[in-house]
């Protein structure tokens, strides 16, 4: 299963075998393992290394695809005018603590407006329906469990009423999940039954967010939501699918090299909020 350039070898589980497209990246990453004092056995773009070393040359790996991968949004202006976005927000939230009495959402706006600054960690609650997702053949399955994922954003809402606010502004979100691979086929002249798996992938997004909100009274001039800062819960469900995966299986037999899976699931969030009232 190649969702990494790394795994462990078919033939001889004493080695992991590391995998690179272009020669550059190749050398680079066997100039590394010889300057560490790593062992390693080299076909072309492939390294053998000792299961006894593999932490090492997977750091040294780590630090190579650091140093060549593409930026996440690899268009310039956009990058930048994410971040400018962003800091602003962040530095109006700065001055707006420190300039007005902190009283959230006690204090009394003219025009209505409160900037709130966003944490929040999902975990993954199966009574919520964060649940694992499978995606599955005759023969190869992928199980995709939730692990805890966090996200960070800042909004801006406008009051509208006493109890209803509509906010927008933009979060950072980061899903890790645990994937297991599943093997199976009972049809090749020497019946295959194996797995493999991957203990964290991180998926990274932005969101711009529509929120419409309200607060229940419960009298005597008591609120849900307390004064200057809000801790609750949260849910959320995509309403399609929102994440599309594709698995490549390859291996040494030619009758099963090269198989493909692919699927799509709605991905489910729920866990802890904490958000900062600024004004």
């Amino acid at each position: 299963m190649r969702w990494t350039n790394y795994f462990l070898h078919p033939g001889d589980n004493r080695y992991y075998v590391f995998t690179f497209r272009e020669e550059e990246h190749a050398e680079r990453f066997g100039l590394a393992l010889e300057k560490d004092g790593i062992p390693f056995e080299r076909n072309e773009k492939e390294f053998g290394v000792p299961r006894t070393h593999f932490n090492k040359a997977l750091r040294h790996n780590h630090l190579l695809h650091a140093d060549i991968r593409k930026p996440f949004i690899e268009n310039k202006g956009l990058r930048w005018t994410m971040l400018i976005v962003t800091g602003a927000m962040l530095l109006l939230a700065i001055v707006g603590a420190f300039s007005s009495k902190a009283y959230g959402q006690q204090m009394q706006s003219k025009f209505g407006w409160e900037l709130a600054v966003q944490g929040r960690v999902s975990m993954p609650f199966e009574i919520a329906g964060v649940e694992s997702h499978i995606v599955s053949n005759d023969t190869l399955t992928a199980t995709w469990d939730p692990l805890v994922s966090q996200s960070f954003g800042v909004r801006i809402n406008n009051r509208l009423k006493d109890s209803w606010t509509l906010g927008t502004g933009i979060m950072w979100i980061r899903r890790n999940y645990s994937i297991v691979f599943d093997y199976s086929n009972d049809g090749l002249s020497t019946p295959l039954n194996t797995s493999d798996t991957i203990n964290l992938l991180r998926s990274m997004s932005y969101r711009i967010p529509i929120v419409a909100e309200t607060r229940v009274n419960l009298g005597k001039g008591y609120f849900v939501t307390a004064p200057g800062f809000y801790l609750g819960v949260f849910w959320s469900r995509s309403i399609t699918d929102d994440y599309w995966t594709e698995a490549k299986w390859d291996s040494s037999k030619e009758q099963i090299s090269g198989e493909t899976i692919r699927g799509s699931f709605a991905s489910t969030m729920a866990g802890i909020e904490l958000r900062i009232l600024l004004k």
